[in-house]
């Protein structure tokens, strides 16, 4: 689910031309740690990656993704 609210006061903060460019690098960012994980798993960074996934994931409005980094962050 999206939280909707979070992604246009975002917008609002940063302006339309820099929303696009944080989204752009949350995406970027989000995919380097994707694919670290799954070439080269390293148990004693989960629990920071997962902390990176949910904040980044929350800040642009992503909940669900940031509800489920959070379970994973404290299991």
């Amino acid at each position: 689910m999206i939280d909707w609210q979070r992604v246009a006061e975002l917008r609002d903060e940063v302006g339309e031309e820099e929303f696009e460019e944080v989204v752009a690098l949350f995406l970027e960012e989000v995919a380097e740690v994707i694919e670290r994980l799954k070439a080269v798993p390293d148990h004693a960074r989960l629990e920071e990656d997962l902390h990176f996934l949910k904040g980044s994931a929350l800040n642009v409005g992503f909940a669900e993704l940031g509800r489920l980094c959070a379970e994973g962050e404290r299991r």
